[in-house]
């Protein structure tokens, strides 16, 4: 479908884009273009005294207007958030009414929806009434504002880190083999040379970064191995690293390492991995059918998930996390919940629930795979919700994507007491990060969140092996300087 945008503000045509997508999945945006199009968004605006006029016109296979005014402001950062949100509320109740669809996230299409609630919080509301004046700007449905009412009396059991608090990210770009929906970038373990190189690219790295916080007021709050799958590394690389970061991974509160492929997992890796106290891992079946796993690229089975699993609860790791996702290609409702109740029976103190999404740079995109049903997805979700809830498990983390089933999101789910401390810090960006390795981007958080700036590494291991002392002086200014 072909979707022509006339719009005065081209530089808010992605945005435009965004709110599209909530209601028709496969289409083209073309924007101030003299063609043809299936439906033509037609944006006019005036300013009058204080005020800014919007009417949006829907023409072609829909036939429909919506009209605002909003105060203009003066601080021209706010002026335009406003703006810009006025424009995706105009198209978003235009499209609504043409196309009779009401999205589950309303309006929404930011990645962090329990931002939102928390800054309206910050403006001295409840919670209550942060949820009710989000579900009554933005159209977001009683279910989803439950559920964010959920993750943050979850997340505030834990608290929250201090100004002088960082975590540390360590990525690890190999993987044993590429999974169709990853968008990562990541290098197949094989090459034992590159891997070597990497290893001491990164403990070149990591060397100079603790020569920084040596003479720094920084705590280190969390540290978490990522990727790619750390545990595809050999256990002498991963040993290397573990020395490197020992002092550390030494005075962290929480130590992760993504353990994610059975493939990739040995009792020698994980005794390794025990012996520098590192307790949380992730062990991640993403599904337990054998027909699935070979269409998306995981040359695995759920029994190798299930001893993998159990040698991890025998060595003494009491605090294991596992991915799902819901609507991976031919899985219906039943084949998720088959898999759902085969995780939930192996007993993780985490379940993290994914919909499925298909990313720009990942194999689903390249060919040309479609999103499942919304609806079916859907109802994955709910009864992932309600099953976790069921077996004392709360959603402590969410977060939403780009070109995702059913406009939905993705929810960490946890027992009492082991919620990531990781993944809520970054969820909700109140916590500076030093991210060290390929495709890590560190941020610096300053108090109140007043300014947020990052800076990445590059993500192809080559070019972060070629340009180590590069990465390492991005840390030096955004952190040290």
């Amino acid at each position: 479908m072909d979707v022509l945008l006339i719009t005065p503000t081209e530089e808010y045509s992605k945005d435009v884009g965004d709110v599209v997508s909530l209601f028709i999945s496969d289409y083209t945006l073309h924007v101030n273009e003299d063609c043809l199009a299936d439906i033509t968004i037609s944006h006019e605006e005036s300013i009058v005294s204080d005020t800014r006029k919007l009417k949006i016109t829907l023409s072609g296979i829909y036939n429909t207007s919506s009209f605002s005014e909003e105060k203009i402001y003066s601080d021209r950062i706010i002026n335009k958030r406003i703006h810009k949100r006025q424009l995706k509320l105009n198209l978003y109740n235009t499209l609504k009414e043409a196309t009779s669809i009401t999205p589950p996230w309303g309006a929404l299409t930011g990645i962090r929806p329990t931002r939102l609630v928390y800054a309206y919080m910050a403006e001295g509301g409840t919670l209550e009434e942060s949820l009710n004046k989000i579900s009554n700007r933005f159209d977001v449905s009683s279910e989803k504002t439950e559920l964010l009412k959920a993750v943050i009396l979850e997340q505030q059991k834990y608290g929250f880190s201090s100004i002088r608090d960082v975590n540390i990210y360590v990525g690890i770009p190999f993987c044993l083999s590429r999974c169709r929906y990853c968008s990562f970038f990541s290098a197949l373990a094989g090459d034992t040379a590159l891997m070597e190189r990497y290893t001491d690219c990164l403990i070149k790295e990591i060397s100079a970064v603790k020569a920084m916080l040596k003479s720094s007021e920084y705590s280190i709050r969390c540290v978490y191995f990522g990727g790619g799958t750390p545990t595809a590394l050999s256990e002498n690389m991963l040993e290397r690293i573990f020395i490197a970061l020992e002092t550390i991974m030494s005075s962290a509160r929480e130590i992760t390492v993504e353990a994610g492929r059975p493939d990739s997992i040995s009792r020698e890796k994980l005794s390794l991995i025990k012996s520098f106290n590192i307790d949380r891992i992730s062990i991640n079946p993403q599904t337990r059918h054998l027909a699935t796993l070979k269409a998306i690229g995981r040359n695995h089975t759920s029994e190798d998930i299930e001893k993998a699993f159990y040698l991890a609860r025998d060595m003494g790791f009491n605090n294991i996390n596992m991915d799902l996702i819901a609507g991976l290609p031919g899985e219906n409702i039943d084949m998720f919940l088959d898999t759902l109740n085969w995780a939930s029976n192996m007993n993780p103190e985490n379940l993290t629930v994914h919909t499925l999404s298909i990313k720009r740079a990942s194999l689903m995109h390249l060919w040309k795979d479609s999103l499942p049903d919304g609806d079916i997805v859907s109802g994955m979700i709910d009864s992932a919700l309600e099953h976790c809830i069921n077996n004392k498990m709360n959603p402590y983390y969410l977060y939403r994507q780009k070109n995702q089933a059913g406009n939905l999101e993705n929810i960490g789910f946890t027992k009492e007491g082991k919620a990531c401390l990781y993944n809520i810090d970054t969820m909700e960006d109140t916590c500076s990060v030093i991210a060290l390795g390929a495709g890590g981007i560190s941020k610096r958080v300053w108090e109140n969140r007043k300014l947020i700036k990052r800076s990445p590494n590059m993500m192809d291991p080559y070019r972060y092996i070629e340009r180590i002392d590069e990465m390492i002086e991005r840390k030096r200014q955004l952190f040290f300087s």
